[in-house]
């Protein structure tokens, strides 16, 4: 529990296929807005790409092969912030930020 934050939990689901594919699918719920995930790998060595996305058409890729920690946070299709998971901090074009 952190004092004055947002509330935040995960659910998700693992389907082993064939070959080492496997997919992965779940919910991801924060502050009382929650993002459907989804994502697929051709490889236990290689996670994928994660998709985050809610009905409010905020949405983020986790590219696992990226070099970088840092996604870009949209709204549609325009960049609203960046999170950076290294850092814990989520930063938004409006300069405010959240720390987590």
């Amino acid at each position: 529990f952190l004092a004055n934050r947002p509330a935040m939990g995960l659910a998700l689901a693992l389907t082993e296929g064939n070959f080492e594919q496997a997919a992965i699918a779940g919910t991801f719920f924060w502050g009382g807005k929650s993002f459907t995930i989804s994502g697929n790998s051709s490889s236990f060595k290689d996670a994928g790409n994660l998709s985050f996305n809610n009905s409010d058409g905020a949405n983020f890729i986790f590219d696992s092969g990226a070099a970088n920690t840092a996604v870009v946070l949209k709204k549609g299709n325009v960049q609203v912030g960046v999170g950076n998971f290294r850092t814990s901090r989520l930063d938004f074009t409006d300069g405010s930020f959240q720390q987590f």
